[in-house]
């Protein structure tokens, strides 16, 4: 079952039921510094999974047009993630789950080169998905945003 995360809401959108976080709530500069650009190139190279109709939006209004924040959803066969992802860390810093960059750095920053496209494309059609630990992760955040 795949992970999905960084699926973002703005102050009304639910997407399949799941509340998530604004993006700008996890606007950190000092986040991940040394390894932010490996974490980008890890995140732009991953292996497409889905192609939506539409391009997605960035949630900054300052953000860039919809079609550079993409209309796919890329994998390393374990994660799941839109295309967009990577601006928001490189051009926001936002911060992402420290299981997620762990993830990445057990895998030396590069997307698993013995991918399947087409099998990662099947799996995402035909299982369901995980959102949970990344609901619980922003509700977390949202959380210590509060305090």
């Amino acid at each position: 079952m795949f992970k999905r995360i960084g699926y973002w809401t703005d102050d009304t959108f639910e997407f399949d039921r799941l509340i998530t976080i604004h993006p700008k709530y996890l606007v950190d500069h000092n986040w991940e510094v040394a390894r932010r650009s490996k974490i980008v190139c890890y995140l732009k190279s991953g292996v497409c999974a889905l192609e939506e109709l539409g391009c997605s939006y960035c949630r900054f209004e300052d953000g860039p047009p919809d079609r550079e924040m993409g209309c796919v959803e890329l994998s390393d066969g374990v994660y799941i993630w839109p295309e967009g992802l990577a601006i928001y860390i490189e051009r926001y810093h936002i911060r992402l789950p420290d299981e997620f960059i762990r993830h990445m750095a057990e895998n030396n920053f590069t997307i698993p080169k013995d991918l399947d496209a087409k099998a990662i494309k099947r799996r995402c059609q035909d299982e369901p998905s995980d959102f949970e630990s990344w609901k619980t992760w922003c509700k977390i955040e949202m959380e210590r945003i509060a305090q």
